[in-house]
């Protein structure tokens, strides 16, 4: 048969569709970048599942409450003859939590009737800060705030990224500013990492001050710190939570100004005898820790019961108690820290 050509026909076979004539390479190279892409997309999923995940388990680890210059002690946990409750004032602990068990056995320690409190740097140094802390939290220990926990919280603010601690007179008291703490220990930092928001809780919500009340054996208030109290400062909402957590000594000539070094006056011998000054019913009784190298003071109006307990010294504490007469009586109990190590 013979084909017949026209141009009709011409033009109806230029429609067709052509045959491919991409290279066998350049195909392949499509091929690959598309496969590609997916393996990027899928990837991108995944990352972002696996993300999402993380985050909806990891822990929480809200912003620490308020830090307060000043706070009072419940007056139901004064101690009193009718029930023979006791409150016990212990002395900077350091993590020594096998040492402090040993000491509340001797001062016979009942959960059920005596108030434990401790006197700051209760963490850091020693073998078992966690252990002291937990100890604390089922026991429902007071405290106040010693410069080591402040070092702490301040490490845990850096290492989990949370809002700075605000800093308050007394509860519903005015705000004031503070700079940071320096020379923060290799330890405080580990603690920071290992510390749970619970723990963390609980040692930031000590006070650098505590009204215990009128307790002391000469009649007065009895006021809890870390380390001591400016003579010169009547109240103590005006008080400086620094020199609160840190003073040793106090620098001539007129012992105003605090120091952290022994290179002036004991901030304890200027606070007796400027204190005697004052009307009988603004006198305070002070305890206190902090400084180890003067070891163990009791004088008139203060009482500091560190002595060095986590290099090998004494654990001490005081236990405050009323008479039937309604006046109140301290007994000191002591052990060695240096057997048990």
């Amino acid at each position: 048969m013979n084909t017949v050509y026209s141009e009709k026909s011409a033009m109806s076979l230029e429609q067709q569709p052509l045959l491919d004539t991409t290279p066998r390479k350049s195909r392949i190279a499509s091929v690959w970048g598309k496969l590609l892409a997916l393996v990027v997309l899928l990837t991108f999923v995944a990352t972002s599942y696996v993300v999402v995940t993380l985050s909806m388990t990891k822990p929480k680890y809200p912003d620490l409450p308020n830090f307060y210059v000043v706070k009072d002690m419940d007056p139901k946990l004064i101690p009193s003859h009718k029930d023979d409750t006791r409150l016990i004032l212990v002395g900077d602990i350091h993590g020594s939590f096998k040492q402090l068990k040993h000491l509340l056995d001797k001062a016979d320690y009942n959960k059920k009737k005596d108030q434990l409190f401790f006197l700051g740097d209760f963490i850091s140094k020693g073998k078992d800060s966690e252990g002291v802390v937990d100890f604390a939290i089922k026991h429902n220990a007071l405290c106040v705030r010693g410069n080591h926990e402040d070092k702490l919280v301040n490490a845990y603010e850096k290492y989990h990224h949370l809002h700075h601690q605000k800093t308050l007179k007394t509860p519903g008291g005015h705000h004031i500013t503070r700079d940071a703490p320096a020379n923060i220990l290799a330890d405080e930092d580990d603690l920071a990492e290992d510390f749970t928001a619970e723990q963390m809780k609980y040692i930031a919500s000590c006070p650098a001050i505590m009204r215990l009340g009128d307790i002391a054996e000469t009649g007065n208030l009895a006021v809890a710190v870390h380390a001591g109290l400016m003579w010169n400062v009547p109240r103590l909402e005006d008080q400086d939570p620094d020199a609160v957590m840190r003073m040793r000594s106090l620098l001539p000539p007129r012992d105003t100004v605090y120091t952290e070094d022994d290179d002036g006056v004991p901030w304890f011998e200027v606070w007796n005898d400027k204190i005697e000054d004052r009307p009988k019913k603004d006198r305070m009784t002070i305890f206190y820790g902090h400084d180890a190298r003067q070891g163990l003071q009791l004088t008139k109006y203060t009482r500091g019961l560190d002595s060095g307990c986590v290099k090998g010294g004494k654990l001490n504490a005081m236990i405050i108690t009323q008479k039937k007469n309604g006046k109140f009586d301290e007994e000191l109990v002591r052990v060695s820290c240096k057997e048990l190590d």
